[in-house]
């Protein structure tokens, strides 16, 4: 992965501290520039946005993770499982065909036989679903592959944020890690400048000093941006299953706003109607509903299935010569236990649904609470958002001021250098905050469960 381009700082010269420091401005006024093209690109309507590969690389992401392939799996399984309970109302066939020798030895006054025997049995059983017992089993079957769906959109939806929410990381963390090398070099000219009036006479050994201290300082947060970095370069390695696009490639994020509710009322109502836990645990409850019905009809009713036996017989149990039967019946067979373990599987399959229904109060509360704080949480990060943003422009103009005055020999070095780190600070905290309130938007949009790809809007980069 490239690194990021500095800021330009001049070549170092003890005759030309006004034309270094000039240039030191410039380098921050353009990275001023990228931070409010930054700022602007994330507080614009979803309307600028337009097509981008990253689409693309998305779909193919959602097409091709692990994950999601397993979840596929799944559901195709339960699929299945729905087929098999449907097919369990259509008649079964069995079919029996023998050959051999039967001897007999028969009472006093009648010949003992030995003969070749053969028999073919066909018999079809029809079952009467009278009690519903495989009815509950296709409801049960049904409503299991509807839960299998709802998780499958919900492994989507996080994939997806998870794509998002690296993307967004990693641009940041690179723009920090830039602004970070851009303070080091800055300082590191200011120091080299003291140094050489130092040389001259005209200097203070101190003000060398405080140019180092806070050179140290900078070179420290330069190793933890390098740090996170490379941190969020294994996130977005391990989410993507590739290598992350260079600095300048790096997709910017939109906040979709025309998705996001406007209230928190709205917010709340769409949570707890959208929401796939909530749905997920809602058709649980209804599956242990149904699974009641099913433990009443199976422990506590007799099977009924209607069958149809024939039998081709061919000098079978003494009888020389070819016989015929057939047979239609109607059977109802019921196998109990003594102990009444019937009683206790209703019993069990009650408690089952008293639990899945207080699963499902306690996922509505939960996901309220969830949406509610998620929605503060957006505001919050939308203000605070913008007060950084205001304290990185205040500090721009502090320290270009500073430098100024510097040279007119009103200001310290300690306040040029303390400037230079606020600013850095700043600026690095105001990306950090303007990446919080895009992540926490598409967050809500997930427990909202309206993450979509249509959802992701990348803007449209300005090249100057």
């Amino acid at each position: 992965m490239g690194s990021p381009k500095s800021a330009r700082s001049g070549k170092p010269d003890a005759n030309s501290g006004f034309q270094i420091c000039c240039g030191r401005a410039d380098g921050r006024k353009a990275i001023m520039r990228r931070l409010a093209l930054f700022s602007l690109i994330f507080l614009v309507d979803a309307g600028v946005a337009v097509a981008n590969p990253f689409h693309e690389e998305l779909e193919e992401l959602l097409e091709t993770h692990k994950r999601i392939l397993a979840t596929e799996a799944v559901v195709h399984s339960l699929a299945e499982g729905l087929r098999i309970s449907e097919k369990d109302l259509w008649p079964e066939v069995s079919v029996t065909a023998l050959q051999g020798r039967e001897n007999r030895n028969n009472a006093e006054g009648t010949a003992n036989t030995g003969v070749a025997i053969s028999e073919f049995d066909l018999t079809l059983t029809q079952p009467i679903d009278f009690w519903q017992s495989k009815g509950s089993a296709i409801e049960i079957a049904r409503l299991q592959y509807t839960q299998g769906q709802l998780g499958l959109e919900q492994t989507i939806q996080s994939i997806l944020l998870e794509a998002i929410t690296a993307t967004i990381g990693l641009r940041t963390a690179t723009l920090v890690e830039s602004y970070a090398r851009t303070s080091v070099a800055n300082i590191k000219t200011q120091a080299q400048l003291e140094d050489a009036k130092v040389a001259k006479g005209a200097g203070l050994s101190t003000d060398v000093l405080q140019a180092k201290i806070q050179l140290a300082g900078a070179e420290a947060r330069l190793s933890l941006s390098k740090g996170a970095l490379r941190q969020a370069i294994n996130r977005y390695r391990t989410v993507f299953g590739h290598e992350p696009p260079a600095a300048s490639d790096i997709p910017i994020l939109d906040i979709p706003l025309y998705k996001l509710p406007r209230t928190k009322e709205e917010c709340v109502e769409l949570a707890l109607e959208n929401n796939f836990q909530i749905q997920t645990v809602r058709n649980g409850e209804q599956v242990a509903k149904a699974n009641i019905k099913q433990t009443r009809a199976t422990s506590f009713r007799p099977d009924l299935n209607l069958i149809l036996d024939s039998k081709w017989k061919s000098n079978v149990s003494g009888i020389t010569g070819d016989t015929t039967e057939w047979i239609a019946k109607l059977e109802m067979k019921y196998n109990f236990n003594v102990g009444g373990s019937a009683m206790n599987s209703y019993r069990a399959s009650q408690q089952n649904y008293l639990a899945a229904s207080n699963q499902t109060q306690d996922a509505r509360t939960l996901i309220e609470e969830q949406a509610k704080n998620t929605f503060e949480q957006l505001q919050v990060a939308q203000e605070n958002a913008g007060f950084l943003e205001n304290q990185a422009n205040i500090a721009g103009e502090f320290l270009a001021l500073a430098r100024e005055e510097r040279q007119l020999g009103r200001r310290s070095l300690i306040d040029v250098l303390s400037g230079e780190t606020a600013e850095i600070n700043a600026l690095s905290d105001a990306e950090a905050a303007k990446s919080q309130v895009a992540i926490t938007a598409y967050t809500l949009l997930f427990i909202l469960g309206k993450l979509e790809i249509s959802s992701v809007k990348v803007a449209a980069v300005i090249i100057e």
